[in-house]
């Protein structure tokens, strides 16, 4: 499996690399599973030399594959778009007949990909109170 990422990546998620696996504060994350360094109190720099020292590493396979994250980035344009129609109904029933509420708080389209899943990041983090 080729390794594209040269450096650590501080919004995606890294794997555990060493083949005996690591243990930081008495527990033990085997090989090929997530290594949370954020959550366990690893800093940046810490995870950065611990990724240089091809302990950890970025996996898309692993990340779609035990679903890390999001799970935007194992998706089409086409289910993105899908997501950002279901996300725009709840919009207009919460607004009702405010149009400029409903202009406010949409969620924009892109044919990028990586646009789009940006689009979709931004609206989440300021009206993902109405995903649900």
């Amino acid at each position: 499996m080729p390794e594209q990422y040269k450096d650590l990546q501080d919004s995606m998620p890294v794997f555990v690399k060493s083949f005996d696996g690591i243990i930081w504060n008495g527990k033990q994350y085997k090989a090929g599973k997530e290594f949370p360094w954020k959550t366990i109190g690893v800093t940046f720099d810490q995870a950065r030399v611990m990724f240089v020292n091809h302990q950890i590493f970025h996996s898309d396979e692993l990340t779609v594959e035990h679903k890390v994250g999001d799970g935007l980035d194992a998706m089409t344009i086409e289910q993105l778009h899908y997501l950002v129609e279901g996300f725009n109904v709840k919009v207009k029933a919460n607004a009702k007949d405010n149009k400029m509420k409903y202009a406010k708080e949409k969620c924009k389209f892109s044919q990028v990909v990586s646009k789009q899943r940006g689009l979709i990041r931004t609206w989440r983090s300021n009206f993902g109170y109405l995903e649900n």
